[in-house]
Formats: C-alpha cells, sequence, structure tokens
C-alpha cells in the first residue's frame, strides 16, 4: 500500500489533533459501577505475582480512584478496604458482581498499575503522589 501525500498529511493532522487534546486539561473518565451508589461493588484482594506491597496514603487512593472514575460515595465506601488490600496483598479487583471494573497491582518503585473494565490503563506513581512515571536519568523501568 502506498501512502500519497494527502493521506500522510491527513495522518499527520489527525495525531497532531490527538496530542492537542491529550494535553487539554483534565480529563475524567466515565464512573465506574452504578452511579451514586457503592452497593455491588466490592473489593477483592488478589495475589501480586512479585510479593510487592506498597505504602499508599489516603491522599493516594482518593487520588487515584477519582481519576480512575468511582464516585465520592464509592471512594468512601470502598478506599479503606481498596487501601488494605494494596498494602497487604500488592494487587486488588474492585468488582461489580462477575463483572471486573478495575484492577490494581503493586509494581517495582512504588507504582500502581490500574485497569478499567472500559480498557484504560493507569499508572500511579506513590512517590510522587501522580499519575505517570516520574523517571529521571537512570531510573529503572517498572516491571509488572
Amino acid at each position: 500500500m502506498q501512502l500519497s501525500r494527502r493521506n500522510i498529511v491527513g495522518l499527520g493532522l489527525a495525531v497532531l489533533l490527538g496530542l492537542t487534546m491529550a494535553g487539554c486539561g483534565h480529563w475524567r473518565w466515565p464512573r465506574l459501577g452504578k452511579a451514586g451508589s457503592a452497593s455491588g461493588l466490592r473489593v477483592v484482594p488478589g495475589n501480586n505475582r512479585y510479593a510487592l506491597m506498597v505504602t499508599l496514603t489516603a491522599d493516594d487512593i482518593v487520588t487515584m480512584m477519582v481519576n480512575v472514575g468511582f464516585t465520592e460515595k464509592q471512594i468512601f465506601e470502598l478506599g479503606e478496604e481498596l487501601r488494605n488490600a494494596l498494602m497487604l496483598s500488592g494487587a486488588a479487583q474492585v468488582r461489580h458482581g462477575k463483572t471486573v471494573e478495575a484492577l490494581f497491582a503493586a509494581s517495582e518503585n512504588d507504582c500502581i498499575y490500574i485497569t478499567t473494565r472500559m480498557g484504560s490503563t493507569f499508572i500511579y506513581d506513590a512517590r510522587r503522589g501522580q499519575f505517570g512515571l516520574g523517571q529521571g536519568p537512570g531510573a529503572p523501568s517498572p516491571r509488572l
């Protein structure tokens, strides 16, 4: 398949538009579970094959859950249980019935990998208290 100049320009504009939209302010994904209620949602501790546990503050849990799409009520009802599961087993699932709404797994360098039912994936850096990897020169890359 040969790309014409017009196709290349169109592809370039699409990439530029996508990058521009990605940098425009704070984006929040649609809410998880049933709106306004944590009933039916539960935290299930998981097994982390690397046996990595991470120390998290309440602010870390709130930041992760808000940005992933949980409501305030869901955070209030599930936050402590999620924190305990991550600190004790290094991994957790948030389920609504048989459906897994979100997976949380601790990795090296105090990073939490989060995947949602909607297909979104996030990396939360607990050392810095924000999303994204704070890697400097010579910092090892995290493994999951």
